[in-house]
C-alpha cells in the first residue's frame, strides 16, 4: 500500500487553512497545516514533504519568498502558491498534484487566477 503524500500547507487564515485542511485530508493527503513561514521551515527541518501550498502573502514574508526558501532546503519540494480570493480547492489540489509530477518548482506555473486568466487569454 502507498503512504499518502505528505502535504504542507501554510496559510496565515485560519478559516482557509481549515477548509483547505480539510479538502485534502479528504482527498487522502497526510496535511500538515500551519500559520507562519518559520513554522514551515522548522516542519520542512524535521519532516519529508511531497508538495506544499503557501498562501502568496503570509507574515513576514510573501508566498513565493517562502516557496524560494524552502526550495534551497528541501530538494524537490514543489510548492503552489495560492492567493486570497481562490477557493476552488480541486483546482488547487490538480496543481499540486501537477507540480508533484513534474519533480521541480516553476513559479511560472504556480496556481493563481491571474495566472490562469492570463493562459486562458493566450490560448482563444
Amino acid at each position: 500500500m502507498t503512504p499518502a503524500p505528505a502535504l504542507l500547507i501554510v496559510e496565515s487564515d485560519r478559516h482557509r487553512l481549515d477548509a483547505m485542511t480539510r479538502h485534502f485530508i479528504r482527498s487522502g493527503f497526510h496535511v500538515t497545516p500551519l500559520a507562519h513561514p518559520r513554522q514551515a521551515m522548522a516542519a520542512c527541518a524535521r519532516k519529508h514533504f511531497d508538495g506544499a501550498i503557501m498562501a502568496r502573502r503570509l507574515p513576514e514574508m510573501r508566498g513565493p519568498e517562502l516557496a524560494d526558501m524552502v526550495g534551497r532546503h528541501v530538494r524537490g519540494l514543489k510548492p503552489v502558491i495560492v492567493d486570497r480570493h481562490e477557493s476552488d480547492w480541486s483546482a488547487v489540489e490538480d496543481e499540486v498534484v501537477q507540480s508533484m509530477d513534474r519533480g521541480f518548482f516553476d513559479a511560472s506555473t504556480s496556481y493563481s487566477d491571474e495566472v490562469s486568466h492570463e493562459a486562458a487569454l493566450a490560448t482563444s
